[in-house]
């Protein structure tokens, strides 16, 4: 019997606008990839909740949360030979939450989140980076 692969399991990282969808669908669009969401839409109303009455320490909390959660979704994939992409995961949350608490960042605790083979962190220039964003949000005005 033939032991399967483990799948790859990476991580991009980056600002709004850096390119973090636009690579992550690119690398779904290989064979032997997959996109994983870091929120599932059945999650997007308790966030808007969260955006709107939660401290910033409890809005870091969801989405550490989640971090964690998200092993859930993507082992067995991984287990199963298939290479996961994700965008946006334990270190963008530390990073734009910190600035907002008082003390040090939390640790991020490894036996519940799932270490990405490997993490890259995007960037873009200011002018691309910001009509990037201006494209994005048009197609969603427009309902693309």
């Amino acid at each position: 019997m033939t032991q399967t692969q483990r799948g790859v399991f990476l991580v991009l990282e980056g600002i709004s606008g850096a390119g973090k969808s636009t690579l992550a669908a690119r690398f779904a669009s290989l064979p032997g990839w997959i996109k994983e969401a870091t929120i599932t839409p059945d999650l997007t109303g308790l966030l808007d909740t969260i955006d709107v009455h939660a401290t910033a320490a409890d809005h870091m909390g969801f989405w550490l949360a989640l971090q964690y959660a998200i092993r859930a979704r993507i082992e067995p994939d991984l287990l199963a030979g298939r290479n996961v992409v994700l965008e946006s995961y334990v270190y963008r949350t530390i990073a734009s939450h910190s600035v907002l608490i008082d003390g040090p960042p939390p640790k991020v605790d490894w036996s519940r989140a799932l270490e990405p083979d490997l993490a890259v962190l995007l960037d873009a220039k200011e002018p691309v980076r910001l009509a990037r964003i201006g494209a994005r949000d048009a197609a969603y005005a427009e309902g693309v």
